[in-house]
Order: C-alpha cells, then sequence, then structure tokens
C-alpha cells in the first residue's frame, strides 16, 4: 500500500466520524444530538424531584447514563481514528497487509473494553453533566441549603483509588445567598467555573477589566467573562433560599 493510498483510506475511514462533516451520521450532528438530550433530562429531573416522582427519577438516572455511554462511544471513535493516523505516519510498512478497518475495529474494540471494564463511578462519577444531574435533583430536594455531597457517596465508593480522581464541588458549609461585593441577596447570579463561587451578575461583570480575582475572602482564582456562566438551578436554589429566609422572618 503506497502512502497516498493510505492517506486516501484513512481519510474515508474518518469521514463520517472526525468533526465537520456536515451529513446526519457524522461526529457532530451525533454529539449534539446527545448534548441535546443530556439537557433535556436535566430538566426533566428539575421537575420530577419537585413532584416527588422517585420512580421517574430513577428512569432519568438510567436514561442520562446510556447517553453519557453513547457520548463517550463516539469519543472513543474519534480517538480510534486519531490513534490509527498516528499509527500511519510512524510506520506505513506496517501497514503492507492490514486493513486499516480491522486496525481501526481493533483499536476501539481495546478502548472501548477499558471503558466497560470500569465501575459506575469510574464512568459517571465524575462527569460534569451527570454531576449536574445528580446537583439538580439534591438541590431541589434539600431546599434547607445542605450541602451538596461528594459524588462517591451516590456509588457507595470506599477506600479506592477513584476517589483521588472525585470532582472539586466548592460550597459553604452554610448556604449563603448573599452577594460578596454588594452583600445583598442574590437576583441574578452568574457562577464562576474557576472555583465555583458565585454573585451578583451585574456587580461581578463591572469588577472585571478585563480579569480579576474572585472576591470571596479566601479565594485566589482568576476570573475572566468566558468562566462565568449563568446557572438556571442555582437561580432556582437562590430563588427558594430567599422564601425560606422571608418566611422565617415573617
Amino acid at each position: 500500500m503506497s502512502e497516498a493510498q493510505l492517506k486516501t483510506s484513512l481519510e474515508a475511514l474518518s469521514q463520517n466520524l472526525l468533526p465537520g462533516n456536515q451529513n446526519h451520521c457524522s461526529f457532530d450532528f451525533q454529539l449534539k444530538e446527545i448534548d441535546d438530550s443530556i439537557k433535556q433530562v436535566i430538566k426533566c429531573a428539575l421537575v420530577a424531584a419537585e413532584i416527588k416522582n422517585n420512580e421517574c427519577l430513577d428512569m432519568l438516572d438510567s436514561g442520562i447514563r446510556e447517553l453519557l455511554d453513547a457520548k463517550q462511544r463516539l469519543l472513543l471513535m474519534q480517538q480510534s481514528v486519531d490513534t490509527l493516523a498516528n499509527k500511519t505516519s510512524e510506520n506505513i510498512s506496517d501497514f503492507e497487509n492490514k486493513s486499516l478497518l480491522d486496525i481501526y475495529t481493533q483499536i476501539f474494540k481495546e478502548l472501548i473494553q477499558e471503558y466497560e471494564e470500569k465501575s459506575d463511578y469510574g464512568k459517571y462519577g465524575t462527569q460534569g453533566e451527570y454531576i449536574e444531574f445528580k446537583k439538580t435533583i439534591w438541590h431541589e430536594q434539600n431546599t434547607d441549603g445542605s450541602d451538596f455531597p461528594s459524588m462517591k457517596t451516590f456509588f457507595n465508593v470506599m477506600n479506592t483509588e477513584e476517589q483521588e480522581a472525585d470532582e472539586v464541588m466548592v460550597y459553604s458549609a452554610t448556604f449563603d445567598n448573599r452577594c460578596p461585593l454588594t452583600l445583598q441577596p442574590i437576583v441574578h447570579p452568574i457562577l464562576s467555573t474557576a472555583c465555583n463561587h458565585f454573585y451578583e451578575k451585574d456587580a461581578i461583570l463591572s469588577l472585571l477589566n478585563p480579569t480579576c480575582v474572585c472576591p470571596v475572602v479566601g479565594c485566589e482564582a482568576r476570573l475572566q467573562r468566558s468562566l462565568l456562566k449563568e446557572d438556571e438551578i442555582l437561580e432556582r436554589r437562590l430563588r427558594r433560599a430567599q422564601e425560606i429566609s422571608n418566611l422565617k422572618e415573617a
């Protein structure tokens, strides 16, 4: 197989897998479909938790895990193509009597087997979408401002190496709904993805020039506009916290 033939075969193999393809079986299209479905599951979880429908929550939990599995398979397909491309560029003579499709299939099988052998915590416990799913349910079921627990709580993970890879969730011991800048209850929150602290949107944006240090005492995270995002779940949680505070004062 010549280098030109090898390149042509590799391009054909990756045509429907790599980002940028516009047809319906492209990587981009499938990934977007999965991400959109995950967002819908999280929104449904909010409603199910609000009406205390545990059966529905169990179904949604299974559903989001299946979606995350599908997303991981897509990512591993892309990784397999990238690995194959690297192998061919390193030593073309290794491919004289081998089918690119067979080599790709072998690479993918090894990657998917490694993924499937992981525990449930290893598959989902540090995935941002699954953390958001659990966080959404937790805050709807614990409106008193209870701390969101470590993700390993949901998997009964004991002393394993996977604990070391647990996600960092920064929450104060007592949920404070006041902005560290205005010292007033937050109405329009914006969340820092750098440190998970949140602020009144207008207040923190006015402080950026174009960056600033997080105004929470003791936090040294440096903020910029791209690291700040509006969070519908956080806004709902803050609103509920304010409602509870108003009832206590009445």
